[in-house]
């Protein structure tokens, strides 16, 4: 499909229609549309059009909409979805249009099925990537897929909507094959270019960014700032997300060890198991002052039995 096209169908505003169906989350969200376009590709090298959105407090969420046909027994019908990504990459939503999803038996998409839709689309690592199309139900009674029918396979049941495997299929793939790793980084593109997008990122409260944001300062994909080493410190001293915790201590070689940062962890430390405080340690292997004020703790540790900690200590107080 020509990516003018298909950026003019994404555009649901344009048209003017309501959907079928809109996930939960998107219903409780208040997002607006964006005049910039992007694309990415698809897993056949097709371009596909996006648009961007923005929620109140400026977090990016990316949409693609998408026509596909999805083949039951004997009939192939055309399905109109929209994809909502958040800034990570992640499923966010879903919303159907033109009509709603229908079963092998005919009958439409419930409430309930909808929702069953959601959590299975929210897995992205469902036993549905490991099977071809044609491999989804026991004992089919054609070799083509459009004629396909027999029973669902046991081992994927539980991941399906019942009595809609090819549609549950078509569109967990929509989401997840590919995508994510494009999206991100489109994300980061706009991190890049945008103070306020970068900003409102390490800003929210939810660890899901902040793991997010640290992410990306491990790998060396952006570069630190005052407001990332802040955001490194802080979590070191978090005691409830462990993840955001271990991810800190990789990006400690990363910030900026200024004055301010050494005094910042000075508590963090004392108060530190012994492993921790040898990364504490490992990240001052290129930095050529210590402050006198985290000398004095360090050189209180010399006394340890610990062999890994003392040799440690002795090559940073050496310098």
């Amino acid at each position: 499909m020509n990516l003018l096209i298909q950026l003019l169908l994404s555009t649901h505003l344009i048209i003017g229609e309501s959907p079928f169906f809109q996930s939960s989350d998107l219903s409780n969200q208040t997002l607006t549309l964006q005049t910039e376009r992007y694309s990415i590709y698809d897993d056949q090298g097709q371009e596909c059009g996006l648009l961007v959105y923005k929620d109140t407090s400026g977090l990016i969420y990316w949409y693609r909409r998408v026509q596909t046909p999805v083949c039951l027994t004997g009939e192939c019908k055309l399905v109109d979805v929209g994809i909502y990504w958040d800034c990570t990459g992640d499923f966010f939503g879903i919303e159907i249009y033109g009509e709603h999803l229908t079963k092998t038996d005919h009958s439409v998409f419930t409430s309930e099925d909808y929702k069953r839709l959601v959590q299975i689309l929210k897995n992205d690592w469902s036993l549905l990537r490991e099977y071809e199309l044609d491999g989804l139900v026991d004992n089919p009674q054609s070799d083509e897929i459009d004629g396909l029918s027999g029973a669902t396979k046991t081992e994927i049941a539980s991941e399906t909507v019942e009595n809609a495997v090819f549609s549950t299929y078509t569109i967990w793939h929509l989401v997840h094959l590919g995508e994510k790793e494009q999206l991100i980084d489109l994300t980061l593109r706009q991190l890049k270019n945008e103070k306020l997008a970068y900003e409102t990122l390490i800003e929210n409260e939810n660890d899901k960014y902040r793991y997010f944001i640290l992410s990306l300062l491990s790998q060396g994909k952006i570069a630190h700032t005052p407001q990332l080493d802040s955001l490194v410190l802080e979590g070191l001293r978090t005691k409830e997300n462990t993840l955001v915790k271990k991810l800190s201590y990789q990006c400690l070689f990363k910030i900026n060890l200024d004055r301010n940062a050494q005094l910042d962890l000075i508590p963090i430390y004392s108060n530190s198991s012994m492993v921790n405080k040898i990364k504490i340690l490992s990240a001052f292997d290129s930095t050529i002052v210590v402050e006198p004020e985290l000398q004095q703790v360090f050189l209180g540790d010399l006394n340890t039995n610990n062999e890994w900690l003392f040799n440690k200590l002795q090559h940073v107080l050496g310098k």
